[in-house]
């Protein structure tokens, strides 16, 4: 697929991809991850990012999703090691927190946050780079803090 145009090869990889980003479809994550490391792997994420944002009504949003996550891997891997901390306020987060089939707005957020976070740091950053997640419990009336708690208890996560 190298000898393809960039619109062509844009095209192939929006083919592959939902047309709405659905924040309660944890299976779109994965998705969206395997046409961003196709775009880093052929070397126009770059060039992808600046054709798809500069006419984002023209491709689907997922497509733009990708070349996001694309570029964010891409600039990663040029940088020394790091550590970054993502700082979550968690004020009235107790339904996003839960699973899609807990609760319709659920969106597994932190399983899904923290799956972003290993995909970008176990494939694009440099060796001896490292991440946590804080969620900050900003005096939620909802136990948002505590339902984030549960979570990170369950999956054994080390690092939120």
């Amino acid at each position: 697929m190298a000898s393809l145009s960039l619109e062509s090869q844009l095209a192939a990889w929006e083919a592959s991809l939902p047309v709405e980003r659905e924040l309660t479809d944890g299976s779109q994550i994965p998705q969206l991850q395997q046409v961003a490391d196709e775009m880093v792997a052929s070397g126009l994420a770059t060039e992808a990012m600046k054709v798809v944002a500069s006419e984002p009504k023209r491709w689907k949003e997922t497509l733009l999703c990708a070349t996001y996550l694309a570029e964010s891997a891409a600039r990663m891997a040029q940088c020394p090691p790091m550590h970054i901390t993502v700082v979550h306020a968690l004020f009235k987060e107790t339904k996003r927190i839960k699973k899609s089939s807990e609760h319709k707005s659920g969106q597994d957020l932190v399983r899904n946050k923290v799956a972003q976070l290993k995909w970008l740091f176990e494939k694009h950053a440099p060796a001896g780079s490292s991440w946590n997640y804080l969620g900050v419990d900003d005096g939620c009336p909802d136990g948002s803090g505590k339902a984030l708690q549960a979570v990170a208890d369950k999956e054994d996560y080390k690092n939120v």
